[in-house]
């Protein structure tokens, strides 16, 4: 079954997407702006893995795909490694619309995630989604720094050549920060750029401002 873009986007009339690069404070922001604006907040990935117990080989391969060991995940090739990255990220962005459309029922919704333009460019007006970055280099810097990523930390150290596998990773990450850019270049949304200089405060009313929220 398919349900047509002008459908999704009109149940999803009360949802402002918050998205971006890794480590460009969309978390941050999307939670006071939810919190200054008395809005409901959905973290898409808090929920993968939920939304993992309910993929299937047949609708969702990637999400599916079985890795023999923590090893052969991290040290795919840098175009496929990426490549399963995004195709995760959008077999799961069915579950996340879902869950949008009836948590917006009740008041509107911030739903903060990594979702590329390109995938909300037909249901999500430009004046309710924001895509925030951070510079490859900075995402590069402060990937493994963030208390999120701990866990993952540990588990690439643990491993015998942990120094080169962390390095691929974040070879992995900074060339995705730079595709997830130009290809919010291309399809012209709204950008907020994180910066050691902006403080949350400032990007909050400067989302608040985009998305024409007041209070």
């Amino acid at each position: 079954m398919q349900i047509a873009d002008n459908v999704i986007k009109a149940k999803l009339e009360q949802v402002y997407w918050v998205s971006g690069t890794a480590c460009s404070g969309k978390t941050t922001v999307a939670r006071a702006l939810a919190e200054k604006f008395e809005l409901g907040l959905y973290n898409a990935d808090e929920m993968y893995a939920q939304h993992m117990t309910m993929a299937s080989p047949e609708y969702q391969p990637s999400m599916c795909r079985q890795f023999p060991d923590l090893r052969s995940w991290f040290c795919q090739p840098l175009d496929e490694y990426s490549k399963g990255l995004d195709t995760n990220l959008r077999e799961a962005l069915d579950m996340v619309i879902i869950d949008a459309i009836c948590l917006s029922r009740e008041r509107p919704l911030v739903v903060e995630g990594s979702f590329s333009p390109k995938w909300l460019q037909h249901i999500a007006p430009s004046q309710r989604f924001a895509f925030m970055y951070a510079r490859p280099e900075l995402v590069r810097r402060d990937f493994f720094a963030r208390e999120d990523k701990q866990d993952v930390l540990a588990a690439i150290n643990a491993l015998p050549d942990g120094e080169r596998v962390r390095e691929h990773v974040l070879n992995v990450v900074e060339h995705s920060a730079r595709q997830w850019i130009e290809t919010a270049l291309q399809c012209g949304v709204q950008m907020f750029e994180r910066t050691d200089h902006v403080a949350v405060a400032e990007r909050v009313t400067l989302l608040a401002r985009h998305f024409g929220l007041k209070g």
